[in-house]
């Protein structure tokens, strides 16, 4: 087998085409995506977004106990996990 080479993107959102966006790859399929949330941590699953792959985004919003100030700050932290699934 000779090796693949190419680049795959897709706009991660359901929703419709952007006017400013054109050229982005929209049209991302709903039920590839999977929200759960508990807060201040939420984790998003994408699974095949595009052939092969699986997207995980874990966030998380600094909460510091008794500092209301600190907490109300906003910023997030986001983690992916990029996971192939194709035999290759």
């Amino acid at each position: 087998k000779g090796a693949k080479s190419g680049v795959h993107s897709c706009v991660l959102s359901p929703l419709q085409r952007h006017a400013s966006l054109p050229s982005w790859g929209w049209g991302m399929d709903p039920s590839c995506a999977t929200y759960s949330g508990l807060y201040p941590r939420a984790w998003t699953t994408y699974t095949s977004p595009v052939p092969g792959v699986t997207l995980v985004c874990k966030q998380v919003s600094p909460v510091v106990p008794h500092d209301y100030r600190t907490s109300s700050l906003p910023c997030a932290v986001f983690e992916w996990t990029v996971i192939n699934t194709s035999d290759e």
